[in-house]
Protein backbone atom coordinates (compact mmCIF):
# COMPACT_ATOMS: atom_id res chain seq x y z
CA UNK A 1 0.00 0.00 0.00
CA UNK A 2 0.87 3.64 -0.07
CA UNK A 3 3.13 5.15 2.57
CA UNK A 4 1.49 8.59 2.22
CA UNK A 5 -0.20 9.95 5.33
CA UNK A 6 -4.00 10.06 5.19
CA UNK A 7 -6.72 8.14 3.40
CA UNK A 8 -5.31 6.68 0.21
CA UNK A 9 -8.26 4.60 -1.03
CA UNK A 10 -12.02 4.86 -0.60
CA UNK A 11 -14.52 2.37 -2.02
CA UNK A 12 -18.14 3.39 -2.65
CA UNK A 13 -20.58 1.08 -4.39
CA UNK A 14 -22.59 4.01 -5.91
CA UNK A 15 -25.78 1.92 -5.70
CA UNK A 16 -28.74 4.23 -5.17
CA UNK A 17 -31.45 3.73 -2.58
CA UNK A 18 -29.94 1.08 -0.28
CA UNK A 19 -29.22 1.92 3.37
CA UNK A 20 -25.71 3.25 3.83
CA UNK A 21 -25.23 3.78 0.13
CA UNK A 22 -25.75 6.55 -2.42
CA UNK A 23 -29.05 8.35 -2.14
CA UNK A 24 -30.73 11.68 -1.75
CA UNK A 25 -29.93 14.55 -4.05
CA UNK A 26 -26.63 14.85 -5.86
CA UNK A 27 -24.74 14.77 -9.06
CA UNK A 28 -25.38 17.58 -11.51
CA UNK A 29 -28.90 18.14 -10.28
CA UNK A 30 -29.64 14.42 -10.36
CA UNK A 31 -32.22 12.90 -8.08
CA UNK A 32 -30.24 9.90 -6.82
CA UNK A 33 -31.75 7.28 -4.57
CA UNK A 34 -34.77 6.70 -6.77
CA UNK A 35 -34.06 3.11 -7.71
CA UNK A 36 -35.78 2.13 -10.92
CA UNK A 37 -36.32 -0.83 -13.14
CA UNK A 38 -33.59 -0.30 -15.72
CA UNK A 39 -30.02 -1.14 -14.74
CA UNK A 40 -28.56 2.39 -15.11
CA UNK A 41 -31.16 4.01 -12.85
CA UNK A 42 -29.93 1.82 -9.99
CA UNK A 43 -26.64 3.76 -9.80
CA UNK A 44 -25.94 7.24 -8.43
CA UNK A 45 -26.11 9.88 -11.17
CA UNK A 46 -23.00 11.28 -12.82
CA UNK A 47 -21.82 14.53 -11.26
CA UNK A 48 -20.26 16.04 -8.15
CA UNK A 49 -20.88 14.86 -4.59
CA UNK A 50 -19.86 16.29 -1.23
CA UNK A 51 -17.65 13.82 0.63
CA UNK A 52 -16.93 14.29 4.34
CA UNK A 53 -15.19 12.35 7.08
CA UNK A 54 -15.03 13.08 10.78
CA UNK A 55 -11.85 12.18 12.67
CA UNK A 56 -11.36 13.01 16.35
CA UNK A 57 -14.11 15.65 16.25
CA UNK A 58 -12.73 17.39 13.13
CA UNK A 59 -14.70 17.22 9.87
CA UNK A 60 -12.88 17.19 6.55
CA UNK A 61 -14.76 17.86 3.29
CA UNK A 62 -13.88 17.41 -0.37
CA UNK A 63 -15.76 17.18 -3.65
CA UNK A 64 -15.92 13.74 -5.28
CA UNK A 65 -16.88 13.25 -8.92
CA UNK A 66 -18.52 10.38 -10.75
CA UNK A 67 -17.51 11.03 -14.35
CA UNK A 68 -18.46 7.73 -15.99
CA UNK A 69 -19.89 4.29 -15.32
CA UNK A 70 -17.83 1.29 -16.35
CA UNK A 71 -19.19 -2.16 -17.14
CA UNK A 72 -18.10 -5.49 -18.50
CA UNK A 73 -19.70 -7.56 -21.23
CA UNK A 74 -19.95 -11.32 -21.20
CA UNK A 75 -17.79 -11.62 -24.31
CA UNK A 76 -14.46 -10.71 -22.71
CA UNK A 77 -12.54 -9.19 -19.82
CA UNK A 78 -12.40 -5.64 -21.25
CA UNK A 79 -14.20 -2.86 -19.36
CA UNK A 80 -16.36 -0.41 -21.36
CA UNK A 81 -17.82 3.01 -20.56
CA UNK A 82 -21.60 2.47 -20.42
CA UNK A 83 -22.59 6.06 -19.57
Amino acid sequence: GSTKTGINTVVWSTRAGAAGRAGGTGGAGGTGGTGGTDILSQWAPLGEFSVSIEIAGQTYKKVGRITKTMGWSLDGPTAHVIR
